[in-house]
């Protein structure tokens, strides 16, 4: 016993030669207070997990498909005569896209009122005459290819050119992106939700207005391939982000339309999410509680 005692590195001193003072109440209840607000700090930092960034060349092949998610309102232009058509560097050309997209006939009060409809001109005029509008409502696919989706009256031109001026200048293009998105809309809201991701995953509720003359819009996009790792739960998600810019402009003797312009990136953004280690918070705990005690010990021999 009397060797093991030889090892003690805590000696105790006796309460005989030791005294209370206000001063020390004083620094104990100071240095308490800090080494509390300090461990709570350090425990919010553990649990907020650190997200790394990184840019790494796009391994996708350029004939792969992309699902571009599209809600869109255009509330002073019937169904009839609007198209959405699909153009590429490749010169592939779609015209009136409608596979995977629906087209919602809208009242004037913006309420749905059915799908049919029949391409005549008597039917477009009654149209025009209840002031209704259209939304178009799902997806399409894209080639990895610089290009561009849009929405016009190109379908329809020789209907549109058997109506008068007056049926003509009702014909307008103001329209509602309620959503655009790209990839799986499901891993979008994830994304959002898990990683805070203020690049730009969608786009909601913008809206555009024709000018007093024919009016072209134009929305230039570049998209760039994404992938979320999270080492919390080992869960790998691909998806895509893009830069959304718009302009519009006036064009004498030109069909209205609303133009989708595309270009995929050559790099890919990559964001990890890592998991922090329980012994790294430890340690850090044990410097900031040691640290505190041993300065407090110094400060006190100081003031005394």
């Amino acid at each position: 016993m009397k060797s093991l005692k030889g090892l003690d590195m805590y000696r105790k001193v006796s309460t005989d030669h030791s005294q209370q003072t206000y001063k020390g109440g004083i620094l104990t209840l100071i240095v308490g207070s800090l080494m509390v607000f300090l461990f709570f700090s350090e425990f919010q930092v553990f649990t907020t997990h650190n997200i790394i960034k990184e840019t790494v060349i796009s391994q996708e092949s350029s004939m792969a498909q992309v699902r571009v998610n599209l809600d869109i309102s255009i509330p002073r232009s019937p169904c009839m005569p609007v198209s959405l058509d699909q153009q590429d560097d490749v010169n592939k050309h779609i015209l009136d896209s409608s596979e995977h997209l629906k087209k919602i006939r809208l009242n004037k009060y913006g309420e749905e009122i059915g799908t049919q409809f029949e391409r005549t001109v008597d039917e477009l005029k009654k149209a025009l005459d209840n002031e209704e509008g259209c939304r178009i409502k799902g997806y399409i696919l894209v080639s990895k290819l610089p290009g561009n989706f849009h929405i016009s009256y190109h379908v329809a031109y020789n209907l549109i050119q058997a109506l008068n001026p007056e049926y003509k200048n009702k014909l307008k293009l103001d329209h509602v992106i309620h959503n655009l998105s790209i990839g799986d809309e499901d891993i979008t809201h994830l994304i959002e939700s898990e990683f805070g991701a203020s690049e730009i995953l969608s786009v909601h509720n913008q809206t555009a207005e024709d000018l007093p003359q024919n009016t072209k819009h134009e929305y230039f996009m570049k998209i760039i391939p994404v992938e979320f790792i999270n080492e919390c739960n080992d869960q790998v998600t691909n998806t895509y982000q893009f830069s959304f810019i718009y302009s519009k402009s006036s064009m004498y003797g030109f069909i209205p339309a609303i133009y989708f312009r595309y270009d995929f990136e050559n790099i890919s953004m990559k964001y990890t999410k890592v998991d922090k280690k329980f012994g790294n918070f430890i340690v850090s705990l044990c410097a900031i509680l040691g640290g505190f005690f041993a300065i407090s010990g110094i400060i006190n021999k100081l003031i005394n």
